[in-house]
């Protein structure tokens, strides 16, 4: 009889238990897996929504800074939409308007100038006031009225005038909170005073200017015609180097005050010492001077000043003085001249004609040698073949028609009679030839 066990069989078969504890664990690691997605995506988001504001923050300041300081000088109005505390749009902006001014005053010089000029040309005389014609009947007097007119536009223009000037100020001094450095604010703002009339503000501001950048024309050169006024010669000096190292355009009007300046005997040793330290505008002053002296001696008293320095005058310094001296029929003074800058061993063989055996280079000054050069024939000093008489004028002439130019020399000679007498070899085809020519320079 087969034994039980109560309840227990005794076929033993294999049974699977399930493991609670890690089907717990295997649970938690799905939701840790869900979890990390879910922040990873998050901070993907995250990340995103960042560069975006950084971008737009770029953007925003590329616009607001790089592009309107672009904009500053090309469309200041743009600029300001942009950055409206973009300093050098508002100056730019202050300068178009000044601008606009000043080219609208200088119209009207013009046209009052053209006004005053017809009204002396065209003035009648006796014999044509009788035929102006008579004003139409009926008629009323018209000069009152036209005067109204005029008075009225001037008004206006006046009062927009002052409307302008008034913006220009504001815009200047916003630039100048902004950038309490900018040289060319303090500038705009002299020219303002001197407009009103204040001009010891207008030179208090131009030094203002002028200690932030050399490059402040306008200003300096209001400090220069002060300084020259007030016979503060060592100062003008001193102003006008600037102008003319800085600005070498500004010549036009600053040499003028440079020879002014030679002419005065407090300030004449103290340009001396400025040319003898041969500044870079030096030619442009000896260039100028022609039109800026009243004596015309005074050129000579400062190329005599350089004669012994390193850097003695130029040629083209004595050319343009002769020019002057010339167009003036002071040819004595030229002779004079010449003679001052010659070398002991020219000063010598110096006699009715210079340089007549050609031994020298032609320095071609009046009182030498001034050979020009023409078309299809050539010009030079050359050694000739015969020993005796050493170096000569050679010229050969090329086929066809030729402009010979001209081999010339300026002889100072008393009155009298003069032979001119020379040596010369060769064959010319021509019909006219070649012959020396004498002739009154006045």
């Amino acid at each position: 009889m087969p034994s039980r066990d109560h309840g227990f069989t005794t076929d033993q078969r294999s049974t699977t238990v399930p493991d609670r504890s890690s089907s717990f664990a295997g649970l938690a690691d799905s939701h840790s897996g869900f979890a990390n997605k879910v922040d990873v995506k998050s901070f993907r988001w995250f990340q995103a929504i960042i560069l975006a504001a950084l971008g737009v923050a770029l953007l925003w300041l590329v616009l607001t800074k790089s592009m309107a300081a672009y904009l500053a000088d090309v469309a200041p109005e743009w600029a300001l939409k942009l950055n409206p505390n973009e300093p050098n749009a508002l100056l730019r902006l202050a300068d178009q308007k000044l601008n606009l001014i000043r080219a609208a005053e200088a119209n009207a010089k013009k046209i009052g100038q053209f006004a005053i000029a017809a009204s002396a040309i065209g003035r009648p005389g006796p014999e044509k006031i009788a035929t102006l014609p008579e004003p139409a009947a009926g008629a009323g007097p018209a000069t009152p009225l036209a005067a109204d007119a005029q008075a009225d536009s001037s008004e206006a223009l006046a009062k927009a005038q002052r409307k302008a000037l008034d913006e220009i100020r504001l815009l200047t001094q916003r630039a100048i909170l902004l950038a309490p450095l900018n040289a060319h604010a303090f500038a705009i703002l002299a020219e303002l005073a001197e407009r009103d009339g204040d001009m010891p503000r207008a030179l208090e501001l131009s030094k203002a200017a002028m200690r932030r950048s050399l490059r402040e024309s306008g200003a300096i050169y209001r400090l220069l015609q002060a300084s020259f006024a007030a016979k503060d010669y060592a100062e003008s000096l001193k102003l006008a180097d600037v102008l003319l190292r800085t600005r070498p355009s500004t010549g036009v009007a600053v040499i003028p005050i440079l020879g002014r300046l030679a002419e005065t005997p407090e300030a004449r040793d103290g340009l001396k010492s400025m040319l003898i330290a041969n500044p870079p505008w030096r030619a442009q002053f000896f260039a100028g001077l022609q039109g800026s002296i009243a004596d015309a001696r005074t050129p000579l008293e400062l190329f005599l000043s350089l004669k012994d320095t390193p850097h003695p005058p130029s040629t083209d310094n004595l050319r343009s003085y002769f020019d002057l001296l010339f167009r003036n029929n002071l040819h004595e003074l030229a002779y004079y001249t010449w003679l001052q800058f010659l070398i002991p061993e020219q000063l010598a063989r110096a006699g009715l004609l210079f340089n007549g055996g050609f031994d020298s280079p032609p320095s071609g000054l009046p009182f030498d040698w001034v050979i020009q050069s023409g078309s299809g024939v050539t010009v030079q000093l050359s050694r000739l073949p015969d020993a005796d008489i050493g170096r000569g004028l050679y010229i050969e002439f090329g086929s066809g028609q030729v402009q010979f130019g001209s081999v010339a020399q300026i002889v100072m000679l008393a009155p009298g009679k003069y032979q001119l007498k020379g040596k010369y070899k060769g064959e010319i085809t021509g019909r006219r030839g070649m012959k020396w020519r004498m002739t009154c320079a006045v």
